[in-house]
């Protein structure tokens, strides 16, 4: 009964204490993208937070078709539209491995020490009065060559402000990311 007891103890506390993102893509591919991103944009946030309840990819986005059947009012954010151009970096197969990516996330808030990034001093957070405006990430959705990642930024500041965008990064022979393109942007 003791030795039941401690093997029941010691695999609760591993079940409860690991992170877990995913069952596609590994945490730490997941956790490397977004340490990279977070210490390397050089845009001015108050305060980071990886939310996917709050940002969240829809798998219905990532269909890849002919842009030109797609009914525009259903299909208006779907990435693989004409004007995105995504399609000379993505096939059918990505489109799949995203839908996949995204059908599999689990929906949590991150807890990770890296969430709050302050980038300028105080008094200059408070001139410029700002402090309350808060940027959220999806978590990110990586090709199945893992040379590209789309992930949605978006802030929130009051009631009516606000905004975001998808967008694209490729990864680059160091493993360091560079964003190439921004799309389905929208604003409040």
């Amino acid at each position: 009964m003791k030795q039941f007891l401690t093997i029941l103890f010691i695999i609760s506390h591993l079940t409860s204490s690991a992170q877990k993102y995913s069952l596609v893509i590994k945490d730490s591919a997941i956790i490397n993208f977004m340490q990279w991103l977070f210490q390397n944009d050089s845009s001015f946030k108050s305060v980071k937070q990886v939310n996917n309840k709050i940002v969240r990819f829809h798998s219905d986005n990532f269909i890849y078709t002919d842009s030109s059947v797609l009914n525009t009012d259903r299909f208006s954010q779907n990435i693989f539209r004409k004007e995105n151009n995504l399609n000379e970096y993505f096939n059918a197969g990505d489109a799949n491995y995203f839908a996949q990516q995204i059908n599999q996330q689990f929906t949590d808030k991150w807890q990770l020490s890296i969430k709050r990034v302050m980038l300028l001093d105080s008094i200059k957070l408070i001139n410029n009065r700002v402090d309350n405006v808060v940027y959220s990430y999806s978590l990110p959705l990586f090709s199945v060559d893992n040379k590209y990642t789309i992930i949605i930024e978006a802030f929130f500041c009051g009631l009516v402000c606000g905004g975001g965008e998808y967008n694209l990064y490729e990864r680059g022979i160091d493993n360091t990311w560079k964003r190439i393109k921004s799309f389905n942007k929208w604003a409040e």
